[in-house]
């Protein structure tokens, strides 16, 4: 991380020269100094983002148990599970095993009637309960979704992650981090 942290400060360093630079010369260059700049600067978010996440399992952050609904759920109960619950998305089990995903986006220009085996995600992305927050964070992203099916070794849901749960826990952990620096400067030596 450290040297992460130096290539990145270098990086931006060198985005304020070539910017500098590109005031006198060509102002192309300060354009390209700004994309550089954020470049380096996203770079060193990643790896801090990685260093906290890595940190963590899954295990740890999930909610456990989640409601979770059957293939024969029609869509109209699923919408008043989403206003009553507050949750856009819910893990289709069948015979205690996971077969797919239903989302707002799933329900959205479907019938009240229409069962959720007809319009359910059956390609779910899931993940282990021991993996690292990071790899969720890294699956969230990649494949632009909102929440993942925690599921054990017989692909039955356990519990589930969201982006928000991820978010919490580097708040959560960057704050802790503050605290621990504060107490050791304020520790008499």
């Amino acid at each position: 991380m450290n040297a992460t942290r130096i290539a990145a400060e270098t990086g931006k360093l060198m985005a304020f020269l070539i910017g500098i630079f590109g005031l006198f010369v060509n102002p192309w260059l300060i354009l390209i100094a700004f994309f550089i700049y954020m470049g380096a600067n996203e770079e060193e978010k990643i790896v801090m983002v990685e260093n906290v996440l890595k940190r963590v399992k899954i295990f740890d952050i999930m909610s456990p148990n989640p409601l979770t609904v059957s293939p024969e759920t029609k869509v109209g109960e699923i919408l008043e599970l989403m206003l009553t619950h507050k949750h856009l998305g819910y893990p289709v089990v069948e015979n205690g095993k996971l077969v797919g995903i239903v989302t707002l986006k799933d329900v959205a220009n479907a019938s009240a009637e229409t069962p959720v085996a007809e319009i359910m995600t059956k390609d779910v992305v899931t993940i282990s309960p021991l993996s690292s927050a990071f790899e969720a964070f890294k699956l969230i992203n990649e494949r632009r979704i909102g929440r993942l099916p925690v599921v054990d070794d017989e692909y039955r849901v356990i519990g589930i992650v969201s982006r928000t749960d991820l978010m919490r826990t580097l708040e959560i952990i960057g704050i802790q981090e503050a605290f621990r620096e504060v107490r050791k400067v304020a520790e008499p030596a």
